[in-house]
C-alpha cells in the first residue's frame, strides 16, 4: 500500500515517507486545521481536538488554509470549491479518502472534487479510491496534485475537464 516501482526500478518503494507523530512532516502553521478520523465527533479543528471528517474542516477552511490528515480511511466526498485549500496528508499509505458512489448536484461519486474557484488548491499525501472517480478537477487553474497514490477507482482515476472556466493541473 502507498509504494510503486516506476520503469527500471526493480522494487516497490513508498510514495513519500510518513514521518513521526499524528501530523507526520505536514507543514503546519498557526493556522492549520487538524483532521483525523479517530477523532470524536465535534472537534473544533486544533491538533487536540481535530475535525473527525475531512469535510468538516474544508467547510469552514478560509482561503488558502492548510488542512493537516492523519493517518485513516475517509469515507466522504471531498468538495473544494471557491476558494484555494490545501489538504496534506501524512502519508498515501496511511491516509486515503474514499468515495462511497453517492453524488450531489455538484460533484459526480468522487473521492475528491476541484471546482471552479479554487485557483492554486494542493492536495498532497493522499489516496484517492472507491466506487467512483479519484479525483475530478474543473474550472481551477495551478492546481497541484503531489504524491497521491490514485488507485481501485470504478470509473476515471484523474479527469481534468473544462466546463465552467479553464483547468490545469500540475
Amino acid at each position: 500500500a502507498g509504494s510503486l516501482a516506476v520503469p527500471g526500478e526493480a522494487d516497490c518503494r513508498p510514495i513519500m515517507p510518513c514521518g513521526e507523530g499524528t501530523w507526520g512532516e505536514i507543514p503546519v502553521d498557526g493556522a492549520t486545521l487538524y483532521v483525523d478520523a479517530a477523532a470524536d465527533p465535534g472537534g473544533d479543528g486544533s491538533a487536540t481536538q481535530p475535525y473527525a471528517s475531512i469535510g468538516a474542516a474544508v467547510f469552514v477552511a478560509p482561503p488558502g488554509a492548510l488542512v493537516a490528515i492523519a493517518a485513516g480511511s475517509y469515507a466522504e466526498t471531498v468538495l473544494i470549491q471557491g476558494k484555494p485549500l490545501r489538504l496534506w496528508g501524512v502519508c498515501p499509505a496511511e491516509v486515503e479518502i474514499v468515495v462511497t458512489g453517492s453524488s450531489s448536484n455538484v460533484c459526480p461519486p468522487s473521492a475528491l472534487c476541484i471546482l471552479d474557484g479554487a485557483v492554486g488548491s494542493e492536495v498532497h499525501g493522499v489516496a484517492l479510491r472507491g466506487s467512483g472517480n479519484g479525483l475530478l478537477l474543473d474550472g481551477s487553474e495551478q492546481v497541484v496534485v503531489d504524491r497521491v497514490w490514485v488507485h481501485e477507482n470504478a470509473t476515471v482515476g484523474i479527469q481534468a475537464k473544462i466546463t465552467q472556466a479553464t483547468t490545469s493541473l500540475t
